[in-house]
């Protein structure tokens, strides 16, 4: 006859090994997802790195939980494991509270005539706006044949590896669809979100109150919920038009977000 406790046992043993299987799963998809990236010369990103790390922290402990069988276990040590289960499940529903926003505002397109549009900049290739940077024009030049009186503001500087401002790019990209160059102001002090949005209020301040003004801000999918709520803190009436990712990187990028956000809102600043 099994008693309850033997019951109780043996269901606890079942969940550390189903935990356990997805602790090395899930490691090994990160370490895998790290160095298939590497190999496609994708860069090494933050989200990249911070994948590996999980992957090596996930995948030792989910095979010594596999092979663990002993129950016997200190009061410290209790109270360490303890602790550490609280904080991750506070990360992991930290991770999932804030992911649902980013997504949220990534799936939402707002329709809404605006006066001015302002495209975030991204890296360049040299003098060539990466997939990234393209995918975040391409966007806006629908939403210019839309309205095609629309002033439009290109955000970007110059990075070091960078042969001219990534808002010089821009404008060049927008110029060779078709774009109005007289409809193109260039912001090219920029260097990183806050930037970007902040020296394009101070030119929309110059051209008129910017309180005033609705103001539709273009980035990529994952990035328009930072970049509003930056854009609400510098008192701008804004609205997002998310442009998509590339398939490639949205783990990467995704998974970086969530700290920039986290960042954003602890101390202000990206």
């Amino acid at each position: 006859m099994t008693c309850k406790s033997d019951t109780i046992e043996m269901q606890d043993s079942k969940f550390k090994k189903w935990t356990a299987c997805f602790m090395i799963i899930l490691g090994t998809i990160n370490i895998l997802y790290f160095f298939f990236g590497l190999l496609l010369g994708w860069g090494l990103y933050f989200g990249m790195t911070f994948m590996l790390l999980v992957g090596l922290l996930l995948f030792p402990l989910g095979v010594y939980r596999l092979k663990a069988k002993s129950n016997v276990t200190s009061t410290r040590f209790n109270v360490i494991k303890r602790f550490a289960k609280l904080t991750v499940i506070a990360a992991i529903v930290s991770f999932v509270i804030v992911e649902s926003f980013i997504i949220h505002s990534a799936v939402t397109e707002e329709k809404i005539k605006a006066d001015f549009l302002i495209i975030l900049g991204a890296a360049l290739v040299g003098d060539q706006p990466t997939l990234d940077l393209k995918k975040r024009l391409d966007k806006g030049i629908e939403y210019l044949q839309q309205y095609p009186d629309t002033k439009v503001i290109v955000s970007g500087g110059q990075g070091q590896d960078e042969q001219m401002s990534e808002a010089e790019a821009m404008k060049r990209y927008l110029i060779k669809k078709g774009i109005n160059s007289q409809n193109i102001i260039l912001e090219d002090r920029s260097s990183n979100t806050l930037e970007n949005i902040q020296f394009s209020r101070d030119i929309l301040n110059k051209l008129e109150s910017s309180q005033n003004s609705k103001v539709m801000i273009v980035s990529n999918d994952f990035h328009i919920f930072r970049a509003k709520l930056l854009a609400k803190r510098l008192n701008l009436n804004a609205y997002g038009l998310p442009a998509e990712t590339p398939l490639y990187i949205i783990p990467n990028h995704y998974v970086r977000e969530f700290f920039a956000v986290v960042k954003c809102i602890i101390v202000g600043m990206v």
